[in-house]
Order: C-alpha cells, then sequence, then structure tokens
C-alpha cells in the first residue's frame, strides 16, 4: 500500500466566532491567499489584530478585527472602532501586492479619495494637531465619505461639483443647516488632502459655494432652483426661440436629469439601442476615465426615446451629440448668456441649467419612480437623493398615508366594545 497523505486543512478566520475561539499566542495565524501573500492574525492580550504578509514588504499592519461581522460595510479600511471583516482585510492585503507592483504614477491614479483622506488624518494626528483640530476633521470625513470609493485623478468635476452643491442645505451631526460657507471649508479641507498627498486631478477646478457681500448668504437658493416641468418646457421654448441650438440641448436636459457637462460631452454613439428590449438608451461617459469611473446608462422615457431618435438620424457617429450654433461643442462660456436670458425670460431670474436636473429627479419622484431607479439614473445615491429633495419625499409620503386610510378604512366595520 502506498503512503497516506493529508490535505492540510485551511484555518478558518472569516468570521468573528471563528476568530473567538482561537487560544492567545505570539506567533501570528495565518491564511495564506496565494501570490506568497497571507492575512496574518495576531491574537493577545488586547484585541485582534489583522496584518498582511507580501513578498516585499514583509509584515505590515492592517487594523482592529471586527468583533462582529457586519455585512454592510464596504470592502475598505472601516472608520471607527468597528474594526475589520475578513474580507475587509483581504481586500486591503492584496491590493498591498497589487501596490508592490505599481509604478508611481499608477500608484497615484489608484488613490481613491477614501484613501487620500485616510493618510491625511493620520498625518494630521501624527503632527500633533489638537483635539478640536482633530474632531472638525472627523466632522469633515463624513461630508466627504460620499466621495470615498471615487478615484482622485480621474473623478471629473461635474460629479464633484455635484457632491459640493449637494450638501448645502442638509443637516450636519448636529443638526443644523450646513450653509455655502461651511460646506466651503469642507472643500479646502478636501483640497488640503489631495494637495498633501501630491495627486493632481479635476478635483483642483471644484469650486466653493459663493457667498455675497456684506453676509448675505447665496449659493444655496441659486443652486436649489427646481423647474416644474411646465417650467422646464417654458425654458425650452424661451430658449430656443433665443437660440434653436440651445433649445435643443435644453430639451435633452429635461428629458435625461443628466448634468450639463456630460450631455455637452456625449457623441452621437453614445445613443443607442438596447438589443433586448429595443429601447433607446443614452450611454454617459467621462471620456478616457470610463475604466476609473465607470458609464452609466440613462433609461429614456417613450418622449427622449423618440428625441434622441430624431437627434443622431442620419449623423456621424463621433460627432457631438449636442452641437452650438457654430456647429462647435457646447461650452459654458458659450450658453453662459442664453442661460440668463431663458431663466429672466420665464420669470426664474438666478436659475442656472442644473434646475433641468432638480426638476427631472422632483418630476420622477412625484411620478412614483423608485428612488433607487433615479439614482442609477442621474449618477448620484439614494443618500443624496433623500437629503437634497425631502420635500418632495415628504410630499409624497403624506399623499400615501393618506391613501393608506381609505385603504384600512375598506370593508365591514367593527364595533368596539367598551
Amino acid at each position: 500500500m502506498g503512503r497516506r497523505t493529508t490535505k492540510k486543512q485551511v484555518l478558518d478566520l472569516t468570521t468573528a466566532a471563528k476568530r473567538a475561539e482561537l487560544p492567545e499566542r505570539k506567533a501570528p495565524y495565518s491564511r495564506p491567499l496565494g501570490k506568497g501573500v497571507a492575512l496574518l492574525l495576531y491574537v493577545g492580550v488586547s484585541r485582534p489584530v489583522w496584518k498582511s504578509r507580501t513578498p516585499k514588504d514583509g509584515d505590515k499592519v492592517i487594523g482592529p478585527a471586527a468583533l462582529h461581522e457586519t455585512t454592510d460595510l464596504p470592502p475598505m479600511p472601516s472608520v471607527g472602532d468597528t474594526g475589520q471583516t475578513f474580507e475587509q482585510a483581504r481586500t486591503v492585503a492584496l491590493a498591498r501586492l497589487n501596490d508592490e507592483n505599481m509604478t508611481r504614477e499608477d500608484k497615484a491614479a489608484a488613490k481613491t479619495f477614501g484613501e487620500i483622506w485616510s493618510a491625511y488624518t493620520k498625518w494630521a494626528e501624527a503632527d500633533g494637531k489638537t483635539d478640536q483640530a482633530m474632531t472638525l476633521i472627523h466632522s469633515y470625513g463624513l461630508q466627504i465619505a460620499p466621495l470615498f470609493h471615487l478615484p482622485a485623478v480621474t473623478t471629473s468635476e461635474e460629479v464633484l461639483q455635484d457632491w459640493c452643491n449637494g450638501l448645502i442645505g442638509t443637516k450636519g451631526t448636529r443638526g443644523r443647516m450646513r450653509t455655502p460657507a461651511s460646506v466651503g471649508k469642507v472643500v479646502s479641507a478636501l483640497k488640503a488632502a489631495c494637495n498633501h498627498s501630491g495627486v493632481k486631478g479635476p478635483w483642483q477646478d471644484l469650486k466653493k459655494p459663493k457667498t455675497a457681500k456684506h453676509g448675505n448668504r447665496i449659493g444655496a437658493a441659486k443652486e436649489r432652483i427646481v423647474f416644474a416641468a411646465e417650467e422646464m418646457t417654458a425654458y425650452s421654448v424661451a430658449a430656443g426661440s433665443a437660440e434653436p441650438a440651445f433649445g435643443v440641448l435644453c430639451e435633452g436636459l429635461k428629458l435625461t436629469g443628466a448634468r450639463p457637462g456630460e450631455l455637452t460631452k456625449a457623441t452621437v454613439s453614445d445613443v443607442r439601442t438596447n438589443q433586448a428590449t429595443g429601447t433607446t438608451e443614452l450611454l454617459i461617459r467621462f471620456g478616457k476615465t470610463a475604466a476609473k469611473t465607470g458609464d452609466r446608462v440613462v433609461h429614456l422615457s417613450p418622449a427622449g426615446q423618440r428625441f434622441f431618435r430624431e437627434l443622431v438620424q442620419g449623423r456621424t457617429r463621433n460627432e457631438a451629440l449636442f452641437l452650438s450654433h457654430k456647429g462647435e461643442s457646447w461650452t459654458g462660456d458659450a450658453y453662459q448668456y442664453l442661460v440668463k436670458r431663458a431663466a429672466e425670460g420665464i420669470g426664474k431670474p438666478g436659475a442656472t441649467l442644473y434646475a433641468f436636473r432638480h426638476g427631472y429627479i422632483s418630476a420622477a419622484i412625484y411620478n412614483g419612480v423608485p428612488l433607487t431607479s433615479i439614482a442609477r439614473n442621474c449618477g448620484t445615491s439614494v443618500t443624496m437623493i433623500e437629503d437634497t429633495y425631502s420635500h418632495a419625499i415628504g410630499s409624497l409620503e403624506q399623499a400615501a398615508f393618506a391613501g393608506l386610510d381609505a385603504a384600512l378604512d375598506a370593508g365591514p366595520k367593527l364595533t368596539v366594545v367598551k
């Protein structure tokens, strides 16, 4: 008979319950991840700690291990005392292997705002910042958190500006309303962290919300002008009367809820037919950075499908989807004076093209479109929609509960016996 062999059992570190069963010891518990990488768990007197082991860098601390498994945390280092789950620690360990094989330029391009902010926070603590200063920095981090998964080098200015504008008017941790001035401080903190990391990108062009002279704040009201459906149509008509090509751009904004910069960068090839459903869709791209930030598909209403089919008919694929009266791609400078004229023409002075986006999202909410679908279509988050468009959601909830009364009141009535 041949020699009997047994397969070596792989140590299970995947759950907090399994990790809690491991006795204390000086040597780490090791879980191989392949390619010379291992995830280490140190179990001592204090809380268990994750480390990674890679061929070049050796052992490096990841952070404390989670005492309870949570499935809703993203695969990145947690903020606070929750600690890292096995999957989060594994992601960090494998990322460090990739980091060893990357060039300096590749490393800069791969940095997310979350990594940049984490490094900035650690530097501030090591630099001896006061407790009050660190509290403020952590507060800014909570407001920057929606950007943590995005790469700093390639995230477009439009996405960043949308995040910035979305903060205005929302409530902070103490229940105070965020003003343009307070949001400006958050923007400054984000830029300081990016400058500290040495990473360049569109974030450098991110503008703070403006405040008026003599202390009268503006910005929140200006950015929050919301067109009703009839006002969007009236604006498009007024814009088209002044300059037909500008009216076409406004109609596109009305039917998609896209950011102005997204439509002005679109090409004819971005209008496509879904082979499974036969419907017309619009692909929103960020040019060469699509692989980093991701594309999204805008699902169109029947009117939107007709509009875009007519818009691309007989045109070349690489041509700009929306052309100015000069036959060129639209720029902010090219339509700035037209925006002002059309807004004043319908009695909405100060309205920007962003009012179409606000109007589209509000109309979608009022018409019962699920928030997840709206967020996916508009390239934003459900949280951002809930914070920014609470007026529409609140009205819809009131109507829904009013209808619930009628539904619950149907059928035979019971007599209450006292």
